[in-house]
């Protein structure tokens, strides 16, 4: 069935998503988006991890102006329509869409991945129970001639896809946006782990964003970043930090209304 496009911008660049799951249409995260368009440059080599119907790898190759994108997605419907959308926006030539399961081993793995359902709003993702093709970043990235940005969201296996990443951030010191919040206790994992990733690899948390996607920088690159331009105040920016924090540690915010 035809569906009607819909129409997105964010600091003046505009694109389409021509076929989609119907939730999409309410898909809003306007200071992820701002800060893609804010900070990628000419050239860049950016990796979406779990990129569903494509928009913020659409976002992400219309602001770089050139470079190369690569989108990862395990759903092959959601892999298919999302090779659909970029091709229509202009960006077929330089987007590859691979479909696999990013995570923290290279192997055919039997386990719960989240599946967008796509019949209408009200449908509910679930998690299915698959054989997937899973690979890890280190080994996708190994032929890569340069890497800047990741993007990760994939809903729990967040942490597991950064581990299966450390040799290629030690190597290339991309700039990382992730999403961390409750569902990272759905693998079993905690802050903690992801603290102690950070201080494995230099990283540092810089910002939290839309409050659940972790803007994070090698201690050496933060100077290269913006952290402001789209956000409020520096007391609105702690807050805000704290408050991601707690609410992964399922604690209740203080903010009006659930941080995720």
């Amino acid at each position: 069935m035809e569906q009607t496009p819909i129409e997105y911008e964010y600091s003046g660049i505009k694109f389409k998503l021509y076929r989609y799951y119907p939730r999409i249409a309410d898909w809003y995260e306007p200071e992820t988006c701002r800060w893609i368009v804010d900070n990628a440059r000419k050239g860049w080599t950016v990796i979406d991890v779990g990129a569903n119907v494509g928009a913020i790898s659409i976002l992400a190759g219309l602001a770089m102006g050139g470079g190369r994108l690569y989108a990862i997605e395990a759903n092959k419907e959601a892999a298919d329509m999302c090779q659909f959308n970029l091709d229509r926006n202009g960006l077929g030539g330089r987007a590859e869409v691979w479909r696999f399961a990013a995570g923290n081993v290279d192997d055919s793995k039997e386990d719960r991945v989240l599946w967008l359902a796509g019949t209408n709003k009200r449908s509910r993702d679930t998690m299915k129970r698959a054989c997937w093709d899973m690979r890890t970043l280190d080994t996708f990235c190994a032929s890569l001639e340069r890497l800047d940005l990741i993007k990760i969201d994939v809903d729990g296996w967040d942490y597991e896809v950064l581990v299966g990443a450390t040799e290629t951030v030690e190597r290339w010191q991309p700039f990382i946006l992730v999403e961390i919040n409750y569902a990272l206790h759905r693998r079993g994992n905690t802050l903690l782990d992801v603290i102690e990733w950070l201080e494995s690899t230099g990283y540092i948390l810089c910002d939290v964003l839309d409050e659940r996607n972790w803007v994070l920088s090698h201690r050496s690159r933060c100077d290269e970043i913006n952290v402001g331009q789209a956000l409020p105040p520096m007391v609105g920016r702690i807050n805000r930090i704290l408050n991601a924090l707690l609410t992964v540690r399922g604690m209740a915010s203080w903010r009006s209304g659930p941080a995720c």
